[in-house]
């Protein structure tokens, strides 16, 4: 996905002690710094409209309507010049400025516009990049669409810096992941599909189970003398909560080795690696994955959001949901393993979650904190809805779960069977909402959702 900045207040780019060639000249680096980072830059005034005219703390004061008229166009001159650093950067990065004061409603004015776009690139010619004179010349770039009423907004230029005075490309194995761990972009060399499904458990707590499915076809394995392939793998995963502060990593090397004869079975399927990351607080974080192909140095990364719960308050909490074909046995999130190998096809399994119209999907979840004693046990509900598009296109009616053999239980593990005979292909997200009707606040529903497709 693209990276957004935002930047506010005025004037963020100063003009005391240059000349505006100079300034935009300045302007011109720090944009195309941003446009190499893939860096989009979205500006915003705070102070919101500004009155540029006279008031009555001006007075007359024996000035002439001139002089007053001149008094105006230059308050109107320094509110244009405050906000020139942030108009400027803003275009030349194909970002927006907003001069309104409801910072609030910008910023989600600018998530939205970068909800869509199309990245496009093009070869240079050589010329554009001079080695003989050390200068790195400005380029424009405009772009045109053909369609009546429409209108193109983007990266406006670039210098001609060559590569050889760009930064090294990192060599280390630490520098590589990270530096696929901060890229804006969730793919790469290696196509990595990331799925977290959240669980607690009394000795680990909360945490997050990552399933890692990647394609073995894009990997190097050596052939060893008795015929079978090796390779390895090394994986980074970060979590970062909503200050931006890493709250959570993993970092580790996964060495394959496989007979000859299985080593064609494990091109086709595919792998997936599972992992626990334990997750110490409640709260939004995003969590980040990078693969390195240890033969190649090849990079692939993705990116998932997630919403840990607080499960020491006492309310009621659904772990993560895993979808399966119903060929095959669902497991719930806090089932054990390191590395999964499915016989089965890997579509239909809780890392890729592909299913085929007109087929049945099996589904198992927990529920957490459930109450077991004297009037205030729990009578449980659940309902289950699709979504495409962000549209409902099904909702079931609620109906109770049964507790029955597991009274003495805080929590429990609950299956389903989701039929796809009249449900057209697509992408669809199923959302499962699990209430205790003796609970009458908020603690007593809680709702968990996983994304899926349906092919033909």
């Amino acid at each position: 996905s693209m990276r957004l900045t935002f930047l506010d207040g005025p004037g963020i780019v100063g003009t005391s002690g240059t000349t505006n060639v100079t300034r935009e000249d300045n302007l011109r680096k720090l944009a195309d710094e941003a446009n190499r980072s893939s860096v989009v830059i979205y500006s915003i005034d705070p102070r919101g409209p500004t009155f540029t005219g006279l008031t009555a703390s001006d007075g007359a004061g024996g000035r002439t309507s001139e002089q007053l008229s001149e008094v105006v166009g230059q308050r109107t001159q320094q509110l244009i010049q405050s906000q020139d650093g942030l108009v400027i950067l803003a275009q030349k990065t194909g970002g927006l400025f907003y001069p309104g004061g409801d910072i609030t409603n910008s910023m989600r004015r600018a998530v939205d516009d970068g909800n869509g776009y199309y990245l496009m690139g093009y070869q240079p010619d050589s010329a554009t990049f001079d080695e003989r004179t050390g200068d790195s010349k400005f380029h424009s770039i405009s772009v045109r669409v053909k369609r009546p009423g429409l209108t193109a907004r983007s990266r406006t230029g670039f210098f001609g810096t060559p590569d050889s005075r760009l930064p090294p490309v990192p060599q280390t194995r630490a520098a590589q992941l990270a530096k696929a761990l901060v890229s804006p972009f969730t793919t790469g060399a290696l196509s990595v599909r990331l799925t977290t499904l959240f669980s607690h458990s009394d000795a680990e707590g909360s945490y997050i189970k990552a399933l890692l499915h990647f394609d073995t076809r894009e990997l190097v394995f050596k052939e060893e003398t008795d015929g079978a392939r090796s390779a390895e793998v090394d994986i980074a995963i970060v979590s970062f909560d909503s200050n931006g502060q890493v709250s959570a990593n993993v970092d580790k090397t996964w060495r394959l080795s496989y007979p000859k004869e299985a080593y064609e079975e494990i091109l086709r399927r595919g792998l997936v690696y599972s992992v626990a990351v334990p997750m110490k607080k409640a709260g939004p974080y995003q969590m980040r994955v990078a693969l390195r192909d240890a033969n190649s140095e090849k990079l692939g990364s993705a990116t998932q959001f997630v919403d840990i719960p607080d499960v020491e308050s006492g309310r009621l909490v659904v772990s993560g949901i895993v979808m399966t074909a119903s060929s095959l046995q669902p497991q719930t999130p806090g089932a054990s393993g390191s590395a999964e190998d499915y016989r089965a096809d890997i579509d239909g399994t809780p890392s890729v979650r592909i299913f085929r119209t007109g087929s049945a999907v099996s589904y198992a979840y927990e529920i957490l904190n459930i109450r077991t004693d004297g009037n205030d046990k729990s009578q449980l509900e659940h309902q289950v809805r699709l979504f495409r598009d962000g549209q409902p296109v099904y909702s079931s009616a609620q109906s109770p779960i049964n507790l029955q053999g597991q009274q003495n239980a805080k929590r429990i593990a609950v299956g389903g069977r989701l039929e796809l005979t009249k449900i057209t292909p697509g992408s669809y997200v199923m959302q499962i909402v699990v209430s205790d009707t003796r609970r009458k606040d908020k603690n007593g529903i809680m709702a968990q959702a996983v994304d899926f497709q349906v092919r033909d």
